[in-house]
């Protein structure tokens, strides 16, 4: 079968770190498992037991925050069990996993990537300030079509709500779960309700885009073609070039953000931009490392926190097994 929206990037990315590492001594074998979309956590955790007991796998790298987040409990039981046993004690690294309450550091769940609490906040900043927007329209992914059962678009919608109204005064959101297919009667629901509900000269009009894929694609065309005028953030997926707009003159308009740098005069080159790329890669990479020197998993979260993960960008350990990411706001000249 056909990979899933990144599934195709994030492959990329490992299959890199796979090269990357190849000269590491004692480096750990590497078996993709593909997930389907309508796995449930239980089979996934049987997935993960099999390997576990069959070829002696101890580290699980994952993605999606839908999958890491259904997950979370049934492998916290899991790892928890064969620490009790004094057996093996599983550990799970997500990434390209956005939404909150992933990492858990006591369970053996870490997480390294753009984290929505960072990304939706900073970005509803900038609209507030930077661009003086006082209503926002909010498109937020969904995986069916009339639903809000996507994670990742409804705590990323959820953190810049907060943040927006609560924490920056501004005046109110309509808020779009969306599909690609149906980005352009959403898109037009918007611009009818803004348009008669908005006074000339008394409110300055924006959008955030909160998705993947697809998604992220459908809504940046529909706002353009139906001639949306005002500013638009979009998560950091922005940065995968399939999912950006094609043939406009709307660039300038359109912000996302990129992890901010430890040395501010250097920037992530070509690939590396894509934030899926970037994150899939480093994280394999990392554990390839780490598990190289020390196989370990008993020690594996200890290390991993106090190692900082990546002296290239400006980031801290926290204790949970998160990994804040700073962000920087990145116009066309770096995200196109």
């Amino acid at each position: 079968g056909s990979f899933y929206q990144d599934g195709v990037i994030q492959k990329r990315g490992f299959d890199k770190a796979v090269q990357d590492a190849d000269k590491l001594p004692n480096r750990l074998k590497v078996d993709f498992q593909y997930m389907k979309r309508e796995e449930t956590p239980e089979e996934l955790l049987k997935r993960m037991r099999e390997c576990y007991q069959g070829s002696g796998a101890t580290f699980f790298i994952m993605t999606m925050s839908s999958k890491t987040g259904d997950l979370h409990e049934h492998f916290k039981r899991w790892h928890d069990e064969c620490h009790r046993r004094g057996g093996r004690e599983p550990v799970l690294i997500a990434t390209v996993a956005s939404a909150p309450d992933i990492a858990d550091a006591s369970g053996g769940i870490l997480r390294w990537y753009i984290r929505s609490e960072e990304e939706s906040a900073l970005l509803a900043e900038y609209l507030r300030w930077k661009e003086a927007v006082t209503h926002v329209g909010v498109f937020y992914i969904t995986r069916n079509a009339g639903q809000a059962d996507d994670r990742y678009g409804n705590r990323g919608m959820q953190e810049f709500h907060d943040r927006f109204i609560s924490g920056l005064g501004g005046s109110s959101i309509d808020d779009y779960s969306t599909t690609a297919g149906t980005a352009k009667s959403k898109v037009a629901t918007f611009l009818a309700k803004n348009q008669s509900n908005t006074k000339q000269g008394t409110n300055t009009v924006g959008v955030f885009i909160v998705g993947y894929g697809d998604m992220v694609r459908e809504v940046l065309a529909e706002l353009i073609l139906q001639g949306f005028a005002g500013p638009i953030a979009c998560a950091s997926t922005l940065t995968e070039p399939d999912w950006q707009p094609q043939g406009t003159n709307a660039d300038k308009r359109i912000f996302t953000v990129l992890p901010r740098m430890s040395d501010p005069r250097t920037k992530l080159q070509k690939d590396d931009r894509n934030v899926v790329f970037f994150f899939s890669k480093q994280t394999l990479f990392r554990v390839l490392e780490l598990t190289s020197k020390d196989s370990d998993s008993r020690t594996f979260v200890d290390r991993w926190t106090k190692s900082g993960t990546n002296t290239q960008l400006a980031q801290e350990c926290l204790e949970n097994g998160d990994i804040l990411v700073q962000l920087d706001v990145a116009g066309c000249d770096q995200w196109r």
